[in-house]
């Protein structure tokens, strides 16, 4: 959340901010707030402008903000193809040679389920050694009481030393939807 002091008198007022009602503390210089750490839910958000006795003038603002749940997926999977039991690691001749589309390619095939439109940047791409791109795979989270339910997917990156991730490269592949058990 960022914010601007532009026309405030900071020797007369300074900046508190409150997150679901509660004031944690005030500002006193234009910059960002961050909220890192809220768990999951809404949360209000407010920056109210206070006079130095710590008197709120009753100008400021606020937003809502929505924090999901989120299923953090670490996983790995081995290519037979690619794979190379010498090096225990996949090749990345896919990658080196330019095949691996920025975009993915399950969302535009009629075969696939997925509605997504993940994509990743070429500097993602160029990276070489253990963590580098082997091809994009569909990760798919069934119901546990009927595994022919398809609940979410996503389409995320295989990386040479078998971790599947997220289009950043690194990440743990996440889904916003209720933490549970999934197949």
């Amino acid at each position: 959340l960022y914010y601007s002091t532009n026309n405030v008198n900071l020797s007369k007022y300074h900046i508190h901010v409150l997150i679901d009602g509660i004031d944690v503390g005030e500002l006193t210089g234009g910059g960002a707030v961050n909220l890192t750490g809220l768990e999951i839910g809404t949360h209000t958000i407010s920056l109210q402008l206070a006079k130095n006795n710590h008197d709120l003038v009753g100008i400021g603002d606020e937003i809502t903000v929505i924090v999901p749940e989120n299923v953090l997926l670490n996983a790995k999977a081995f290519l037979q193809g690619p794979y190379n039991q010498n090096q225990t690691l996949m090749g990345d001749q896919l990658r080196q040679q330019g095949f691996i589309p920025l975009q993915e390619p399950y969302g535009s095939n009629p075969a696939f389920t997925h509605t997504g439109s993940e994509q990743t940047t070429q500097t993602v791409l160029n990276t070489t050694g253990t963590n580098a791109i082997v091809d994009w795979v569909l990760v798919e989270l069934r119901s546990k009481n009927n595994s022919g339910q398809i609940l979410a997917t996503r389409a995320a990156l295989l990386q040479r030393d078998g971790d599947i991730v997220e289009v950043d490269g690194t990440s743990p592949v996440a889904f916003e939807i209720p933490i549970d058990e999934y197949f």
